[in-house]
C-alpha cells in the first residue's frame, strides 16, 4: 500500500489575520483597565507607604533631639545651685576673696558658651512664661513689677530652664 502524503494545507489568510471579536476586544480591554488600576491602586499605596515611613524617620528624628535637649536640661539643672552658691558668696564677701570672683566669671562663660543665660527680673513685668511669684508685697510700683529677685532664673537656648522666684508689687491699701 502506497501511502498518500498528505500536506496540511496551510490556513487560508482569512483564518489567520482573523480580528478579534467585540467581546474578545471588550474582555481585552477589560484586563488592561484592571491591570492599569491595579498598577494605579499599588502605586498609591507605595508612596503613601513611603509618606509614612518619612513622616515616622523625622517624628523619630524630633523625638531624639527632645529626649537629648531634656537630658542636657537635667543635667545644667543640676549644676545651677553651683552657680547660686558662688553668687550667695560675691554678696557676701564682694572684694574679701578674688579666687572665687574668677572661679565665678569662669563658671558664668562656661555656662554662656552652652547657651545659659539668666532671666532679667528685677523692675520688669511679671511674666508667668519666666517668673514664678512667691510673695505679693504692698508697693508703690505698679502693680505686677518684680520688686526683689528671691532666686535667678534661667534660660538655655530661650528655653526655661528654671523660672526666677520673684517678690511682686500689688497695689498699696488706702490708709484710713
Amino acid at each position: 500500500m502506497k501511502e498518500s502524503h498528505k500536506h496540511p494545507t496551510p490556513p487560508s489568510s482569512k483564518e489567520g489575520s482573523k480580528k478579534p471579536s467585540k467581546e474578545e476586544s471588550k474582555q481585552k480591554k477589560s484586563k488592561e483597565e484592571i491591570l492599569k488600576e491595579q498598577n494605579k491602586e499599588l502605586t498609591d499605596h507605595l508612596q503613601r507607604l513611603q509618606a509614612e515611613f518619612e513622616n515616622s524617620k523625622k517624628r523619630a528624628e524630633k523625638e531624639k533631639e527632645g529626649a537629648i535637649i531634656k537630658e542636657k536640661h537635667t543635667l545644667l539643672l543640676r549644676f545651677l545651685p553651683f552657680l547660686d552658691s558662688f553668687e550667695e558668696a560675691l554678696k557676701a564677701h564682694p572684694d574679701e576673696i578674688p579666687e572665687i570672683q574668677l572661679l565665678y566669671k569662669q563658671i558664668k562663660l562656661i555656662f554662656e558658651e552652652l547657651g545659659i543665660t539668666s532671666i532679667e527680673a528685677k523692675g520688669k513685668h511679671f511674666n508667668l512664661h519666666y517668673h514664678d511669684a512667691v510673695l505679693q508685697q504692698p508697693s508703690d510700683k505698679e502693680p505686677n513689677t518684680i520688686i526683689e529677685e528671691i532666686q535667678k532664673g534661667y534660660l538655655h537656648h530661650n528655653i526655661v530652664l528654671r523660672h526666677s522666684k520673684v517678690i511682686v508689687a500689688k497695689p498699696q491699701e488706702p490708709t484710713e
